[in-house]
């Protein structure tokens, strides 16, 4: 399996996200159309280069 993280985002980190232009997202997509709930974040926890597993709230994009 591949570890999962789940995070209930505060009002704040959600408001955060959303000023971010799209331009500067790799996968331009609003998160209107990619949230059904947007107080909560779920995303597979892996590294994309070399597979190991993040570290929680830490890296230049806080978490």
């Amino acid at each position: 399996g591949k570890p999962l993280f789940v995070k209930h985002r505060t009002a704040e980190e959600i408001a955060t996200e959303k000023a971010v232009p799209l331009s500067e997202l790799r996968d331009p997509e609003p998160d209107e159309q990619r949230a059904q709930r947007p107080e909560w974040l779920i995303v597979l926890g892996v590294c994309t280069h070399l597979g190991c597993v993040p570290i929680a709230n830490a890296g230049d994009f806080g978490g």
